[in-house]
């Protein structure tokens, strides 16, 4: 098991912005404006996570994008330094500052693109440890050439899916106009284009902005 001493360590050799305000309790700034605060006062039980309220309005359990935290096993607990890392990585890709996509995630997505071709079609994507990681095909889908009619009722409530994913045959990737109305239902939409690879792809948020991404 890790000890408490080298969680400590991992924190401040992690983050240069790490100090413990008092024993066994940390403030992290993870950008100037949002202070992570983490209390270790019962570890190995599961450390006490604090975000801002500003950021807990919107994102009211951060746990339940990160497994590890949401499960954490006291006789074998995760590294933190990972669990600051995927909570930064989380809260930069719902609030669009860079959204960070697994790139197996996003080969996945382009032979689906591809082998769909020259249809489209429309799936979701969960946000998990940092990444976008998964993608739900939307249940009873209605795709042609021109658009995809998708119905997301179906899929069932799910906070950790916060993205959207559709191609457009046409090669542009830039969004229509009905693309605009339904990027009102997440804050991370994602359309590519043919030939379907990185070079054809953009990421907007629910207003239709451009949003940075990164595939690693």
């Amino acid at each position: 098991m890790i000890s408490l001493e080298t969680q400590k360590q991992m924190i401040f050799d992690f983050s240069s912005t790490a100090v413990e305000s008092k024993q066994n309790q940390f403030e992290i700034s993870i950008y100037p404006e949002i202070i992570l605060k983490i209390n270790f006062r019962r570890y190995p039980n599961k450390p006490k996570i604090e975000l801002p309220k500003k950021i807990t309005k919107n994102i009211p359990d951060i746990e339940q994008f990160i497994p590890e935290l949401r499960n954490w096993n006291k006789l074998a607990p995760p590294q933190m330094s990972d669990i600051i890392r995927s909570i930064m990585q989380t809260l930069e890709s719902i609030t669009g500052k860079l959204v960070h996509i697994s790139n197996s995630l996003f080969e996945e997505l382009m032979v689906i693109a591809r082998e769909n071709h020259p249809r489209e079609i429309f799936c979701v994507l969960r946000l998990k440890n940092g990444f976008l990681q998964e993608y739900i095909l939307s249940p009873q889908t209605v795709s042609s050439e021109k658009s995809a009619v998708f119905f997301p009722h179906r899929i069932g409530r799910d906070r950790s899916i916060i993205a959207s994913f559709h191609n457009h045959p046409s090669g542009v990737f830039k969004p229509s106009v009905q693309d605009l109305k339904s990027f009102r239902l997440n804050p991370v939409n994602i359309i590519v284009g043919a030939p379907y690879n990185s070079n054809c792809m953009g990421v907007y948020d629910s207003l239709g902005n451009e949003l940075k991404f990164k595939i690693w």
